[in-house]
């Protein structure tokens, strides 16, 4: 492993350590193609996680809309025709 002594800056120099790359970080030369495989495997195996998380928390959001649309819109429009029943029997009543 080789320190980069000289603080040129430049990523990817391959001149003198044999296809290397310079890591940023810490100022020395690594293989970085191994590095970067396995990262870019771990952000694929991350990414259908959170595919799945959003996959579920999509089903949740839709049967959260299901169930509000449920317990609130159908009892509205129960009384839509409740109310008119009511007022006539309530008027009916009276006479």
């Amino acid at each position: 492993m080789h320190y980069n002594r000289g603080g040129d800056g430049v990523v990817g120099s391959e001149d003198r350590h044999g296809g290397a790359e310079r890591c940023k970080v810490f100022r020395i030369y690594v293989p970085m193609e191994q590095e970067l495989l396995k990262k870019m495997e771990e952000q694929g195996r991350e990414l259908v996680e959170i595919r799945h998380l959003i996959n579920q928390m999509r089903n949740y959001f839709l049967w959260t809309l299901i169930g509000s649309i449920v317990l609130f819109i159908l009892p509205l429009i129960g009384l839509a025709f409740a109310i008119p029943q009511f007022i006539a029997t309530y008027s009916g009543a009276g006479a």
